[in-house]
């Protein structure tokens, strides 16, 4: 009985783990997924990572070309003789320039990069070495031109020097040029006959000013004032004005013009018509004192001018 009763459990439980077996194959066992699952994740990580190498690469193909491509470029743009300076064209509607003069001034920038010039020092090295020159405007033409514009300072007085003609401008640059009728004379004394003027400034800028002021000046205290000559001491630093044919004017340019032509305007209004033509020379040269000389004294008037300034009568 006993051993019947065995038999029979051990047959009960064969067949419970066979129904197991058999009907439990939806449910995979917990090796076998986490295999799976494993499996899975191993496949991803390649495909990820040779994702990852591709766009690695990808990059330095596009990194290195643009390296290769900025290079070819820069060498282009600046170091290859396409875009280096071959013409200038320099212009002026100013008269009196020598043209020549400026391609000299600036004649080392040819063949340079035209990006890599500086204006800045193009323009320098024009008013350096041509004073005449007022502004400069320059524009660069692509691929290989630079096209520069040129003022001068106007010109206010003619001169002769050396029987040489001369425009002066108004910072007071000798120009070798023909005489402008609509502009005065001047003439300057002890200028040294051995050096080279042209294109040289030569008189002082507070000179040229003080110079200015009078001759605008001297129409309001005298409107129908004519100035004859004009003659500027350059190592006395003296104008003396030849006015109506007949009488000089002394000023002094180290000092206040202002105060001279203030002692001139009262000369003039309260004893100029008294003796007006008896007079030989008005000197202005001491503030708020004027020395006069007259036709009574007429020798001895000449004496002074011909010492001080060679004028003679």
């Amino acid at each position: 009985m006993i051993k019947i009763i065995k038999k029979m459990f051990k047959k009960n439980k064969r067949y419970k783990r066979h129904n197991t077996k058999k009907y439990n194959f939806f449910t995979p066992s917990l090796k076998f997924k986490s295999n799976r699952n494993t499996f899975k994740l191993f496949v991803s990580k390649i495909s990820t990572s040779n994702w990852i190498k591709e766009i690695k690469n990808l990059n330095l193909y596009f990194y290195l070309l643009s390296i290769f491509i900025s290079a070819l470029v820069i060498y282009v743009l600046l170091f290859s003789h396409y875009f280096s300076i071959k013409e200038i064209n320099m212009y002026s509607e100013s008269s009196g320039f020598n043209i020549n003069l400026w391609y000299r001034s600036i004649d080392d920038i040819r063949y340079k990069s035209i990006f890599l010039t500086d204006l800045q020092l193009i323009d320098k090295l024009l008013k350096e070495d041509q004073p005449a020159i007022k502004s400069v405007n320059i524009r660069r033409n692509l691929p290989d031109k630079l096209n520069i514009k040129v003022d001068l300072y106007d010109n206010i007085f003619n001169t002769t020097f050396k029987n040489k003609d001369y425009n002066i401008t108004t910072n007071w640059v000798l120009i070798p040029w023909n005489i402008d009728p609509s502009i005065y004379d001047i003439e300057i004394k002890w200028l040294d006959p051995s050096n080279y003027y042209d294109y040289k400034s030569v008189i002082k800028k507070n000179s040229i000013d003080s110079i200015s002021n009078i001759l605008k000046n001297l129409y309001n205290i005298k409107s129908d004032i004519q100035v004859l000559s004009i003659i500027y001491y350059i190592n006395e630093d003296n104008l003396i004005l030849k006015i109506d044919s007949w009488y000089y004017v002394i000023f002094d340019l180290r000092e206040d013009v202002l105060k001279q032509l203030s002692s001139l305007n009262i000369f003039i209004k309260e004893y100029i018509g008294k003796i007006e033509d008896e007079i030989i020379y008005i000197d202005l040269r001491v503030d708020w004192k004027i020395y006069y000389c007259l036709e009574s004294t007429k020798a001895s008037c000449f004496r002074t001018l011909k010492y001080l300034y060679d004028i003679e009568e």
